[in-house]
């Protein structure tokens, strides 16, 4: 069953990589993200391998992790964000093939996140493994044909002002058996308070992006955008979240907003649209609402 009504594209050949460095917007001049894959997998279709253990880097990467998780610390702080070093998982590797996306996991932090995507680290250690968490967004339509938009309270440097529902895949949330799906579904659950059908939930792709890896969804809810907000008022109110804003499920609709945010839209949600977009408008719509977004200089 599909997320909303309309045609879906199929899946991407087969392929499979160990997720590194992002081909992003400075390298290909389009884009702060890399599409590794897309297409519209449900959750039969996706599947995980999860290693306990974490990559070896060495006392002089670890020191140089450390200074920029510190800096990173203090200048959050002066933006009234809170941080903490969570424990996350890091993707490996995938495969797409025969329409399934396999994953492989391991387990990396917040701290390595941030220590290790920035250029200083990449010039210095280009050889040695980034931490690359993977983390889940949707693309969440309401029973009356509306995206729902997250507009975040406060941003610093790695966070913007807007995004999609997303979270990253925690491993003391999600535990030893983690899947994308999961995530997901208690992602949506924490912030708007409503749970998602997986009959009406897909992946539509995983991208990479410098602060690591996403898995793309497009889901469909049965209550309006005005419920959705009466329900997320229950629970009190995110501190990340000023408010929460929609966009409506239209070709014209989506592209006006991505090409309206293109320095405030974090890169996993302009991809998390644009992927929603790409199976539910069609492929030439993609490639438009790409080159007609302007994109910000890098």
């Amino acid at each position: 069953m599909l997320p909303c009504a309309g045609e879906f594209g199929g899946m991407m050949d087969a392929s499979s990589r160990e997720a590194g460095t992002p081909q992003t917007a400075k390298s290909t001049g389009t884009e702060e993200f890399e599409v590794l894959a897309h297409g519209l997998f449900p959750r039969t279709a996706v599947s995980v391998e999860y290693r306990p253990g974490r990559s070896f880097r060495g006392p002089s990467a670890e020191a140089l992790i450390d200074r920029a998780w510190q800096t990173y610390l203090r200048t959050s702080g002066e933006a009234g964000i809170m941080v903490y070093n969570g424990a996350l998982f890091r993707l490996d590797s995938f495969e797409r093939t025969d329409g399934c996306l396999r994953l492989k996991l391991s387990d990396t932090d917040f701290r390595e996140c941030i220590g290790t995507a920035g250029a200083q680290f990449r010039s210095a250690f280009p050889d040695l493994p980034q931490a690359n968490p993977l983390a889940a967004s949707v693309a969440l339509v309401t029973g009356d044909g509306k995206i729902i938009i997250e507009k975040r309270s406060r941003v610093d440097s790695r966070r913007r002002a807007y995004h999609v529902i997303a979270g990253y895949m925690e491993r003391e949330k999600d535990g030893r058996d983690p899947h994308p799906f999961d995530t997901l579904k208690r992602e949506v659950r924490e912030e708007l308070g409503v749970d998602l059908d997986e009959g009406h939930l897909f992946a539509t792709g995983l991208i990479r992006a410098l602060y690591g890896s996403e898995v793309c969804f497009s889901c469909c809810l049965a209550l309006s955008f005005d419920d959705v907000l009466r329900v997320q008022d229950c629970l009190g109110k995110d501190s990340e979240i000023e408010t929460l804003q929609s966009v409506a499920d239209s070709p014209d609709a989506v592209a006006s907003f991505l090409a309206a945010h293109p320095a405030d839209l974090a890169p996993p949600g302009r991809a998390c649209l644009l992927l929603h977009g790409r199976e539910r408008y069609g492929e030439e719509w993609y490639e438009a609402a790409r080159c007609h977004s302007p994109r910000p200089d890098l």
